[in-house]
């Protein structure tokens, strides 16, 4: 009596090999779209000056005061204004790209220091623990118990409304959800059966947290790390708003919200495009988090490949 053996498919058999993360992002329509979107601002961003030059890109600081708040697809000297132009009759889309250089970069650099920060110090508490752990926990609850928008109108209130110093502030603000994760993730695998064997090899403390503990925790820190660059861009935007953030002649998307409210009623695209490229940016991160986040997951991973395999 024979026994029938199901054949090997490779197109059953091997659907986790070929579920890499890029094909899950492919079949994330909605990631991906987030994705492209924040890649081309990104690159609008970084070759402003070449788009100037090309003749593709209005000249942001060219000001036409017969051009004054003119709405959307106005034809002037200069060219065609996409979005209109401002109050002193400057390209209003130029100023977006050139002020999303300033936004995206604040975010960044804010985002990497506030990691810097809050990483470092999760280590040490997660890992040290006691009286050391204590104390670090203590003064990430004092402060996160205090305003932080309050807390870096009165340091840049006290320092001077820059860049630099608004980047500090943000950095000095935003890294205690950082520690916070940081401290619980390395508390569990300062307990796990890999690193002690670390330890039972005579293994250094540093070479076990940069080798053993650090890597492990990079998932998890990309995901809150995207949430916060979006919280970041907000905290930007709101400063800025505020008169305590980016200075003119620098543009950036909350500094063009401050100048275009007194406008809001004649002139709506002065408010609403810099409005929307915050919101679109944020919404774009929170979604790739959101994405990452779920890559992370088994049990999504398993779905995903099911769905992918029966299509």
């Amino acid at each position: 009596m024979s026994i029938a053996v199901p054949s090997l498919d490779t197109e059953t058999v091997s659907p986790r090999r070929r579920l890499s993360s890029w094909a899950l992002l492919r079949h994330d329509r909605i990631a991906l779209i987030a994705l492209i979107f924040l890649v081309s601002v990104a690159l609008a961003a970084i070759f402003a000056d070449q788009l100037v030059q090309s003749g593709l890109l209005i000249d942001p600081l060219k000001q036409n005061l017969l051009g004054r708040n003119k709405p959307p697809m106005f034809e002037s000297k200069l060219g065609l204004h996409l979005l209109g132009t401002d109050q002193l009759g400057r390209d209003l889309l130029a100023r977006l790209i050139f002020g999303a250089r300033i936004s995206l970069g604040v975010g960044v650099i804010t985002i990497i220091l506030s990691s810097i920060i809050g990483v470092t110090l999760g280590l040490i508490a997660g890992y040290r623990g006691g009286r050391v752990d204590d104390f670090i926990m203590r003064l990430v609850d004092i402060q996160m118990g205090f305003p932080q928008m309050l807390l870096a109108l009165i340091i840049i209130y006290a320092a001077g409304p820059s860049v630099t110093n608004l980047i500090l502030v943000l950095a000095l603000t935003r890294w205690m959800a950082i520690a916070r994760v940081t401290r619980a993730t390395t508390l569990s695998l300062s307990q796990t059966l890999f690193v002690e064997a670390a330890r039972s090899l005579g293994a250094t403390h540093l070479r076990i947290v940069l080798f053993h503990i650090l890597p492990n925790l990079t998932s998890t820190l990309l995901i809150l790390v995207s949430l916060e660059f979006g919280r970041v861009m907000l905290s930007e935007a709101g400063l800025s708003f505020l008169g305590m953030g980016i200075q003119p002649p620098d543009a950036s998307w909350g500094l063009m919200l401050a100048q275009g409210r007194s406008y809001i009623a004649s002139a709506w695209w002065l408010v609403t495009f810099p409005g929307l490229a915050i919101a679109l940016t944020t919404l774009s991160t929170n979604l790739l988090a959101g994405w990452a986040r779920s890559v992370n997951d088994p049990v999504y991973r398993k779905r995903m490949a099911a769905r992918i395999t029966r299509h």
